[in-house]
């Protein structure tokens, strides 16, 4: 926390928890959890541990309902770990941000109107659309709050590394041996175009096509929330989604099988 403190993106990021913003998470690994703490956190992501560097997660099951980083690498240097964690913080943030909280209610009205209309043992098309828009909705949240932690984790990186490059040097580390690729810490799709397509093929699959563009037509034609997306300085992800949206599904070859 202190040198995430010395740096001017950081501060910038911790001056919102002082200021009441949100409840500052602790700090933990995984392999320190309870069993039922850690049933939690298997339960609530699917994605495989050993794909995992870090996670923030706040459950009232978890850690007796406390916000918490926990992270998955245990000898990771500092300089890389306080990138991850910025990463982690901006999601914190992003909990409590107007336009974090007008999608996750958007999303609760849909499932609330799903989960009525199942319970009357008929669902009709306009029914099922409700819940493709459900899901669309999760993935709009995650897609904004990822570029924004991601943008968050790239400043850090390139400020500490500006005045330490001995720091910098130990991410090498991490980038995948034999070719001088970008560390996850250096990815930032809100500023650099070409990490763009790495991070949509990251988070989202073709398979999730319809739902995220349900999700996508129901933000970018709601005027205040794009409002509230724009204040937080994601124009540019709100440009992305758009260009997203409009542009032609993929034509998929027919499978055939031999009779």
């Amino acid at each position: 926390m202190t040198l995430i403190a010395s740096s001017r993106v950081g501060s910038e990021l911790l001056g919102h928890f002082q200021n009441g913003e949100a409840e500052l998470p602790a700090f933990t690994h995984v392999g320190l959890l309870a069993p039922a703490d850690r049933e939690v956190l298997r339960a609530g992501h699917i994605v495989n541990e050993e794909d995992r560097v870090a996670v923030f997660l706040k459950d009232e099951r978890f850690m007796g309902g406390r916000a918490h980083v926990v992270f998955y690498k245990a000898d990771w240097p500092l300089f890389a770990t306080a990138c991850v964690a910025v990463h982690e913080l901006q999601h914190a943030i992003d909990r409590n941000a107007p336009w974090y909280l007008h999608i996750a209610n958007m999303r609760k009205t849909a499932l609330k109107k799903f989960a009525d209309a199942e319970s009357k043992g008929s669902l009709t098309s306009a029914d099922l659309n409700l819940n493709e828009l459900a899901y669309g909705l999760g993935y709009m949240n995650t897609f904004f709050t990822e570029y924004l932690a991601y943008s968050r984790s790239s400043e850090l990186f390139k400020e500490l590394g500006g005045r330490n490059t001995a720091a910098k040097s130990q991410v090498s580390l991490f980038r995948k041996s034999g070719k001088n690729e970008k560390s996850i810490v250096e990815f930032d799709p809100l500023n650099d175009p070409q990490d763009r397509s790495e991070f949509m093929d990251r988070y989202f699959w073709p398979g999730n096509r319809i739902r995220f563009k349900a999700g996508a037509a129901a933000v970018l034609t709601n005027k205040k929330l794009i409002g509230e997306l724009k204040a937080a300085e994601l124009s540019t992800a709100i440009a992305e989604l758009a260009a997203f949206y409009d542009s032609p599904d993929p034509v998929y070859q027919p499978v055939y099988s031999l009779k």
